[in-house]
């Protein structure tokens, strides 16, 4: 077990930080005026969806195992 104030702070966050967040950075969609930036504006918030995801989840495992 894995007590404490932190703890009980640090999964909740990490868990929203993974599972939710890359779903928000996805389903934003700026306003541009061209098709190549919309592609390429989609290609940078997969790759930080991504990362965040990971990222999250990997600091997740260390916290918990």
């Amino acid at each position: 077990w894995h007590g404490g104030w932190r703890y009980s702070l640090e999964v909740p966050l990490l868990l929203v930080a993974g599972l939710v967040l890359p779903f928000v950075l996805l389903g934003w969609v700026p306003a541009v005026s061209e098709f190549t930036l919309e592609v390429i504006s989609f290609l940078l918030r997969m790759l930080a969806a991504y990362l965040l995801f990971v990222g999250a989840i990997w600091t997740l495992e260390r916290r918990v195992a």
